[in-house]
């Protein structure tokens, strides 16, 4: 199962509320805990669809990324999109900078936070991402993909195969500036 987002999304949030998979794995640790290896059929991973663009790859591919080679080489991936409007990913993040910045949180981190933050401010950018996740997506061997829709209010999935990019839009736009 891949449990992917946008940071500040509530993919965390969705790991630790089902309680069978409190043993997630974040994708940056993969490669050391199951290097080559077919993950195990209950293996939850926890993926920062930033992940690319934080690393200037500015692309989703395993030629650039030890963690996409490895999910590649996999089968029967269950994947959950976790997607939250902008305007709640932003006012997360910004929370989680305070934070961070009590605890003497070194400036490259949050050199990144802000790098994010700026996307969080660009609609049309984000979507163009997002359109890049989905689209590679497609071109993995999954069993289904699934869209959590993650507010403050509620959260609710549906597969994606039901849901047009319009209708993505709308949602991610909700609340907007």
């Amino acid at each position: 199962i891949l449990v992917a987002g946008t940071p500040c999304s509530g993919k965390t949030t969705l790991i630790n509320s089902n309680s069978g998979w409190r043993n997630s794995l974040n994708a940056n640790s993969v490669r050391e805990k199951l290097p080559d290896k077919p993950f195990g059929l209950s293996t939850v991973i926890h993926y920062d669809n930033l992940r690319p663009f934080k690393r200037n790859l500015n692309r989703y591919s395993s030629s650039d990324d030890t963690f996409l080679q490895l999910l590649e080489k996999q089968s029967n991936i269950q994947i959950i999109t976790v997607l939250a409007p902008l305007r709640t990913q932003l006012t997360r993040l910004q929370e989680r900078k305070k934070r961070l910045i009590k605890k003497s949180t070194p400036q490259s981190r949050l050199d990144k936070i802000d790098r994010v933050i700026g996307l969080y401010q660009n609609p049309s950018l984000f979507m163009k991402i997002f359109d890049q996740w989905l689209t590679y997506c497609q071109n993995l061997q999954t069993v289904s993909h699934h869209i959590n829709f993650n507010t403050n209010q509620s959260t609710y999935t549906q597969p994606i195969n039901t849901l047009s990019s319009k209708e993505l839009e709308k949602f991610v736009r909700t609340e907007m500036f």
